[in-house]
């Protein structure tokens, strides 16, 4: 920024105290691996910011300082300046220019030097509510806001009357202390979590799509130590391997020298013997010019980038040389086991289709056969279906014969019984007749007999237009006699009307019967009539497949003819 104030120190601050986790859990177990295996350190002052963080949180550093300051009664941001510059005018991360202000100070961050403005900066530390904003809220009309600025302007003015504390008391509430805690607060939090390190780069300063401003991009990559985290990892070694496997992997190779001794007994002059003629003539490029490839501890040998993938490279060079032998070797046997796999499985295949070759020409075979069968079995069946046909053409005949038959004698039969059932009728009308006539008579002569007496009977009541209730007795017992009978007639005609009856049901039902006989002959013989014709339907179907059979017979016999010339021929 131009103007960097106090929330920027903040800023700052907090990125120091980033880097300084990024370089120990990065760089830090490196370092201190080096040193017990008693290995020459990269400069570990290019990453270390630990003078920078002595600067701000040190007993003598810039928080101190700034806090000692508020603690005054009327302390000024010059005098902050003043002494600060003063207690650690010997550190190397403050830079003293005489062209400061007194109120200008300059620290040497670890991304890049950085001037500070003082002013206000312990205003904005001791971070306190202005007192006539605190007086109005104090009289404010609701009771909450009312008791609570209340209760903080008493503890705001508690200090005052009490005596003197410890400075961790009094510096407990600025700004710079709660930032300090909180962040120590964090990092611990960090520090028991897995950490993973994202670096935010802005392509270009305009903020737009598809644009890459290189300049403002390395000056970024600078200024956030990944340059710096680059040259370190090139010049340290990022490849380790004990004596022990150095030895089992790459002992083997020392045929390709004649100088190269091994066998010493010690592991570790064995193994700087053999890497020695293995990288002879490699180095690799560090700050303060060229080096050696590895280097040597105690216990491993350290490899720097690309030396320990060149040896590989000669092992498997190796490994292929001797593995290309091995399959000159091998490829022949196998070769040879491919072509005695390929024979049998071409002799297998032959033997397959030659049972193919002789499976069709068995089912050639058995077709023809199969022809000669049917030809002689149709021929067979053709016979069967003669002799069948005659048969059944005498068994219709029969058929119909003895159908004409019982027809004729049925006809006669219902002739007869019709001219019988005549005469029956014909006799029973008579009788009939005779019945009714005489009865008819009967009743005449009875009227007539009932008219005399009716006569009488008034001619003996009534005598000269009187009327006479005397009666002769007998013309009494003749009325009598004349009821008895009318009683005796009416039994007689009741009895012969039940008869009748009778008769007339009977005849009714033996009516029905020669009905049903009537109807069943007339069925019969349209079944019989149907079933004729059902047959002659069947003799034509008959005659149509002996027909077409026939045909069949004769091109089998064509097709059988030509197959045995084209089987002569072969």
């Amino acid at each position: 920024f131009t103007v960097n104030r106090f929330e920027q120190l903040c800023i700052n601050y907090a990125n120091e105290r980033l880097q300084q986790k990024y370089v120990g859990d990065n760089f830090q177990a490196i370092k201190s691996e080096y040193e017990d295996e008693g290995i020459n350190v990269f400069d570990f002052s290019l990453i270390d910011n630990s003078h920078v963080m002595e600067l701000l949180e040190g007993k003598l550093g810039l928080i101190t300082q700034l806090n000692e300051e508020c603690v005054k009664k009327n302390g000024e941001d010059e005098n902050f300046v003043y002494k600060f510059n003063l207690v650690n005018s010997d550190s190397s991360s403050l830079i003293q220019n005489p062209l400061h202000r007194n109120y200008e100070f300059a620290v040497r961050h670890y991304a890049a030097p950085i001037k500070y403005d003082a002013r206000k900066f312990i205003e904005r530390n001791l971070d306190k509510i202005p007192a006539d904003l605190l007086k109005c809220a104090c009289k404010s009309t609701n009771p909450l806001i009312r008791e609570e600025f209340q209760q903080l302007s008493s503890k705001l003015e508690a200090p005052k009357s009490a005596g003197p504390k410890k400075r961790s008391e009094a510096t407990k509430h600025f700004v710079v202390t709660k930032f300090k805690q909180q962040l120590t607060s964090l990092m611990s939090l960090i520090e028991d979590s897995r950490t993973r390190y994202i670096r935010c780069v802005k392509p270009n300063k305009s903020s737009r799509p598809k644009i890459m401003d290189h300049t403002h991009t390395v000056s970024q990559l600078e200024s956030a130590g990944l340059v710096t985290a680059i040259i370190i990892s090139r010049e340290s070694f990022p490849n380790r391997l004990s004596y022990e496997l150095v030895l089992e992997r790459f002992r083997f190779l020392s045929y390709k020298f004649d100088d190269c001794r091994l066998g010493c007994g010690n592991v570790r002059k064995d193994a700087e013997e053999l890497l020695n003629h293995l990288l002879n003539g490699i180095s690799a490029d560090t700050h303060s010019g060229k080096a050696k490839a590895f280097a040597c501890g105690k216990t491993k040998v350290y490899f720097r980038a690309g030396a320990l993938e060149m040896i590989e490279t000669i092992r498997q060079e190796h490994y292929a040389k001797a593995a290309i032998r091995l399959q000159a070797w091998i490829r022949p046997i196998s070769l040879k086991q491919m072509y005695q796999k390929a024979r049998r499985g071409i002799i297998l295949l032959q033997s397959e289709v030659r049972r193919l070759i002789a499976s069709k020409s068995l089912a050639k075979k058995l077709r023809s056969a199969l022809v000669i069968q049917c030809f002689f079995r149709k021929a067979l069946a053709s016979m069967e279906i003669t002799r069948r046909r005659e048969n059944h053409a005498a068994t219709i005949i029969q058929t119909r014969w003895r159908g004409m038959k019982p027809k004729v004698e049925f006809s006669n039969i219902r002739v007869k019984t019709i001219q019988i059932q005549s005469m029956a009728r014909m006799m029973m009308a008579k009788k009939t007749v005779y019945f009714k006539r005489k009865e008819r008579e009967e009743q005449s002569a009875m009227d007539t007999r009932m008219s005399i007496i009716q006569q009488n009977f008034d001619d003996a009541t009534t005598v000269g237009g009187g009327t006479v209730f005397s009666v002769d007795e007998g013309l009494l017992e003749e009325v009598e006699t004349m009821f008895e009978f009318l009683r005796k007639e009416i039994v007689v005609l009741r009895k012969k009307n039940t008869k009748l009856k009778k008769e007339l049901a009977e005849s009714e039902s033996d009516k029905r019967e020669l009905f049903n006989q009537a109807s069943s002959t007339d069925h019969a013989l349209a079944l019989s009539k149907i079933r004729n014709d059902q047959m002659s339907k069947t003799n034509m179907t008959l005659l149509d497949d002996n027909n077409r059979r026939r045909k069949e017979s004769t091109k089998l016999k064509n097709e059988l003819k030509t197959q045995q010339e084209a089987h002569e021929s072969q």
